[in-house]
């Protein structure tokens, strides 16, 4: 079974984009317009998952391409045994979308700030792994980015971002 899903892991991930960016479409009409301008807050996400539709169906493409180009996998006479480590790091995929959903429900609770820095310093550190890593600099990026786009939100677009435990 591990390999037929080897086998179809991009044309799963291409329905499931497909599938997030209709989500988003539909869901986009139900944003509240509270303004008189011509371009209302459901602009963005209906733009995003627009662009997410298009290259999803790109990705889909592809991928059903590389299916077709790829022989049936040969029948396992055993299956092979994986190391829980092993099998996190050929699953880093997942880890980041398992941080990606933790960070879209902490947001709120924790405000943006404190959610990104969060999520950007573990973000670094599944992407950083098997090689040497700066702590300092994952820290100092960690906090400074954040606070950055924060500021610029709140002080220069006025866009008011969730500030959680810090506000």
């Amino acid at each position: 079974m591990s390999k037929y899903l080897t086998r179809c892991r991009d044309l799963i991930a291409a329905v499931v984009m497909l599938l997030i960016a209709a989500a988003l479409f539909v869901l986009s009409f139900s944003v509240q317009r509270n303004t008189v301008s011509s371009i209302g807050p459901g602009f963005m996400p209906r733009l995003v998952a627009v662009l997410l539709l298009i290259l999803g169906s790109l990705n889909l493409r592809d991928a059903v391409k590389a299916y077709r180009a790829q022989p049936a996998p040969a029948a396992e006479e055993h299956a092979e045994r994986r190391t829980p480590k092993e099998f996190f790091l050929s699953n880093l995929d997942w880890a980041s979308a398992v941080l990606i959903l933790l960070y879209v429900f902490l947001v709120g609770p924790l405000g943006f700030p404190v959610a990104s820095a969060l999520y950007m310093f573990f973000q670094m550190i599944v992407l950083s792994i098997g090689q040497k890593r700066n702590w300092i600099l994952l820290v100092v990026l960690s906090l400074a980015v954040p606070a950055a786009v924060y500021f610029a939100f709140t002080k220069w677009f006025y866009l008011m971002l969730p500030a959680g435990i810090l506000g």
